[in-house]
């Protein structure tokens, strides 16, 4: 195992990559765009956005090109064209800046694309929820909100206009017609991050450090990954899960809120619906004192958060798995 370490002025809040290139967001309203190589330099930047980066959502550019940016801001959505002449970008550089909640007092949490890039979803601290059709610029919120805080948002694979939110419960939602097609409360009721696989396996990283749900392996017109009859949940932590991230459709490799890392393989016989849940590697963050954001590509973990001097720290692990495992 090597580790490289990024260091920021403010902790690291949201983290994503695309191509070569890592992303990585932080508490005082700034972007760094760095490449995967292990380089320290910083090869574009945004800043003086006003508020904590609490989401990126990437669009795929071509080649070698650095991709187009969406971020989560404060109350807004931006979305920034990073292949410029401009080394530093600021606010007033935004190709689109879309205000989504409208109380001061709310926030954005998290932001995805779906796989067409052509719907952006989001989610809020007042439980708020819905997407914006990204041909028009149009915000749709859903009539039905979370009685709480809403952390996490997810697209469901091969499923456009069908979404999972996470808050005090987990959710089902179809777009065209915003009303509550499914839900399962996890205990204790509160969903602190989100995955879904490619194959439509969710894990919910909870405060308890638990919660896999997975779909019924029967076809349907519906999506029923939500099903409480096809619920696995497993103790996967000691303390609370933070961040979580489908590498393949079947590994997943998540994070405690102390850097605490874990990369496994699940394995569900479709006849008796058993689960294995086999660690390939365990690590720990000791740079990081708090995490707030992980991403995985290849062999590489990519954890963020505050360092323990409370700035900001990146940290891109590169793990070696045996072939054998």
């Amino acid at each position: 195992m090597s580790t490289t370490i990024l260091q920021t002025p403010a902790p690291v809040s949201s983290l994503s990559i695309a191509g070569d290139y890592l992303f990585t967001g932080c508490d005082d309203g700034t972007l760094r765009v760095y490449s995967l190589s292990g380089q320290r330099n910083v090869l574009k930047a945004v800043r003086g956005l006003g508020s904590e980066v609490s989401s990126i959502a990437c669009i795929p550019g071509a080649g070698s090109k650095i991709p187009d940016v969406w971020l989560a801001c404060g109350i807004r959505v931006l979305h920034f064209a990073l292949e410029s002449t401009k080394m530093i970008l600021g606010r007033c550089d935004a190709l689109h800046s879309i205000e989504i909640c409208s109380c001061e007092d709310d926030v954005l949490n998290e932001i995805c694309l779906d796989e067409n890039d052509s719907t952006l979803a989001f989610s809020s601290d007042s439980g708020l929820f819905g997407v914006v059709d990204l041909s028009t610029m149009a915000v749709k919120t859903m009539k039905t909100k979370h009685t709480s805080i809403c952390g996490s948002v997810r697209f469901i694979p091969a499923r456009p206009r069908e979404l999972v939110s996470g808050g005090n419960i987990l959710s089902q939602y179809d777009i065209p017609a915003p009303l509550v097609v499914g839900g399962t409360t996890l205990s204790p009721p509160f969903v602190l991050c989100l995955a879904i696989s490619s194959n439509g396996l969710i894990a919910a990283g909870t405060a308890d450090g638990r919660g896999i749900k997975r779909p019924s392996k029967k076809k349907s017109r519906k999506w029923n990954g939500l099903d409480s009859r096809h619920t696995i949940s497993r103790v996967l932590s000691t303390g609370p899960i933070v961040c979580c991230q489908f590498s393949q459709p079947d590994v997943l490799t998540f994070s405690s809120l102390l850097g605490t890392i874990y990369h496994t393989r699940i394995c569900i016989d479709e006849q008796s619906e058993e689960d294995t849940i086999t660690k390939l590697w365990k690590g720990e963050t000791e740079n990081i004192a708090k995490v707030n954001a992980l991403v995985v590509v290849n062999e590489k973990i990519v954890v963020g958060g505050i360092a323990h001097d409370g700035k900001g720290i990146t940290d891109i692990i590169e793990i070696q798995i045996s072939s054998a495992t």
